[in-house]
């Protein structure tokens, strides 16, 4: 599949820049956003037939989250966010962490200031076992509750969270009720 990639420039204004500062505080997060450099890059994610229809199950999450992932499920853990808008459509994407073979640190702050930026409604994780075990780990579990606050606090939605192979499996906290 060929996929195209658009972007938008956004420059976010000082309240939004207080308003995640004022986030990291809260979750005890080091590091502030002092300073924007010309602008904000947001990638987009401009396929048609992936931007045709909202996100309205856990498959569609993962056939987005398959088209977009660079080619490094077998060699790493990473977890991308991709941010909703009221209609569930992807406005924007990012790789929030990128670990090593068998894990990854979980990055809230980058996922909250993704989601405070790009004015989302809800929001989709997914993170690849290299391993091709669809099990989440206690870790994984725990970073699922971490997201679901984030969002409450925000009151930007966590849809779902995915664990994704390179095989065709997923795993699904939103399908297997851990949501």
């Amino acid at each position: 599949m060929h996929s195209s990639h658009a972007y938008l420039t956004h420059t976010p204004d000082t309240d939004q820049l207080t308003q995640v500062n004022e986030l990291l505080d809260e979750y005890g997060q080091s590091g502030h956003i002092h300073q924007v450099k010309q602008s904000f890059t947001l990638h987009l994610f401009s396929e048609p037939e992936v931007l045709a229809k909202p996100i309205t199950r856990s498959s569609d999450a993962n056939a987005i989250f398959h088209a977009l992932w660079p080619g490094t499920l077998d060699l790493h853990e990473s977890m991308y966010v991709l941010l909703l808008s009221t209609a569930n459509k992807v406005i924007s994407y990012g790789c929030v962490t990128v670990g090593h073979l068998n894990g990854t640190v979980l990055n809230k702050a980058a996922i909250a200031r993704l989601c405070v930026l790009c004015n989302a409604a809800s929001f989709v994780v997914a993170h690849n076992h290299p391993s091709q075990s669809l099990q989440p780990s206690k870790a994984d579990k725990l970073a699922t509750e971490h997201l679901q606050q984030i969002g409450t606090l925000l009151d930007i939605k966590l849809l779902d969270h995915l664990i994704i192979t390179s095989q065709s499996g997923y795993y699904s906290f939103a399908d297997e009720g851990l949501l």
